[in-house]
């Protein structure tokens, strides 16, 4: 539904930057200010306890998802949040400690504070020991949903370093693991998503992505906006193509494939990377039964360790400039370089305001705003 308004409906025409209202509604999509989401998600945020800055951090954090186009991992989070922070899977304010330190490792444990939190002090540590050893790796543990894993990359990148940042999950609870082995009918790995960034002259060059077929955050915002999948990434219990999200969810529940279709084997091997950096590297391992989810990796990679780091970013630019060069192929206007989308999906949003289902995801923050006696009026 919201990339069809995108697609045949000049938004421009009835969203306005002066608007006097945070928000305008479209049939069941509401276009909302950022800046007025970013108040409602601090605000509950806060009333779970978190301090002010922490709960800055994630509310930032979810309503640049959602300028960028990735509400999976955008403010609809919020109410899995809740329900985590609920059943005590969320323990906002708690400590964050760095253990079992050398010069270029480290491994953060978040004590389930949240992920968003833990992940920033990941990145910063990450990137202070590779200011100085030139390279690190840093692992995590007791981290819940971390959110997008571009976002810390393109912390590193921004200084003047190459990220490379992994996420895997162990087997959860209530979910166990739902992306198959290629070859396989059962999931044993997660959608475990693979980030890499390198600064640019104008802004960084961000790959993000899943090594399954597709985010189940993806099929969970599919399932809130009555939206279908697209054909040849879900299978049900029996190991059937599904396009239904409810299918997926069951019971019993269905299976997400590993990337790459008929070379899924691909997918697969990076799934199985990920396991290795964040989950086996830290001392972890994936058959175990855990209430945190996000075991992540970083890798920061310093410039100033090689030569001529004062004109690496340059270098970075003019091969991606290479790149764009390429005449484009039937049905393509251009040549795109990983995280240009998302970063024109933010300008856009940034004009237009951010489209979340009124029926649903946003009834549902109203009432958990509600709830903890956070208001949702217009200002």
């Amino acid at each position: 539904m919201v990339e069809y308004l995108y697609l045949f409906i000049n938004v421009d025409k009835w969203v306005t930057d002066e608007s006097a209202t945070p928000f305008k509604s479209f049939m069941n999509i509401r276009f909302f200010d950022p800046e007025f989401l970013r108040e409602v998600a601090h605000g509950i945020f806060t009333a779970f306890g978190a301090p002010a800055a922490e709960a800055a951090i994630v509310a930032d954090h979810l309503v640049e998802a959602s300028l960028m186009g990735m509400e999976s991992h955008g403010v609809t989070r919020i109410l899995q949040y809740t329900q985590e922070f609920k059943a005590g899977r969320v323990k906002p304010a708690a400590p964050i400690t760095v253990d079992s330190e050398t010069p270029t490792s480290a491994i953060v444990d978040a004590h389930l504070n949240f992920g968003q939190v833990g992940a920033h002090k990941l990145t910063d540590v990450a990137i202070a020991k590779a200011r100085e050893h030139g390279v690190s790796i840093v692992t995590s543990r007791n981290f819940p949903h971390t959110g997008r894993l571009g976002a810390y990359t393109t912390k590193v990148a921004e200084a003047e370093m190459i990220g490379i940042a992994t996420i895997a999950v162990p087997v959860l609870p209530s979910l166990g693991h739902f992306v198959v082995p290629f070859g396989g009918r059962e999931g044993r790995l997660a959608t475990n998503p693979v980030s890499w960034a390198a600064p640019g002259t104008d802004r960084p060059v961000v790959l993000d992505m899943s090594t399954a077929t597709m985010a189940e955050g993806k099929i969970r915002a599919a399932h809130a906006e009555g939206q279908t999948l697209p054909p040849g990434n879900v299978i049900d219990a029996q190991g059937r193509a599904i396009t239904d999200p409810k299918d997926f969810y069951g019971p019993p529940r269905g299976n997400i494939l590993p990337l790459g279709g008929d070379l899924g084997y691909k997918g697969f091997g990076l799934g199985i990377l990920t396991a290795l950096l964040g989950s086996a590297l830290g001392g972890e391992n994936l058959t175990e039964v855990s209430e945190h989810h996000n075991n992540m990796a970083m890798i920061a990679i310093s410039a100033a360790s090689f030569p001529d780091p004062e004109n690496f970013r340059q270098r970075v630019q003019e091969n991606m400039d290479y790149l764009r060069s390429s005449p484009p192929a039937e049905g393509f206007d251009e040549v795109l370089i990983p995280g240009e989308p998302e970063f024109r999906k933010y300008e856009e949003r940034i004009r237009t305001g951010i489209p979340l289902p009124e029926k649903t995801t946003w009834a549902e923050i109203c009432m958990i705003a509600r709830e903890f006696g956070v208001s949702t009026s217009v200002p």
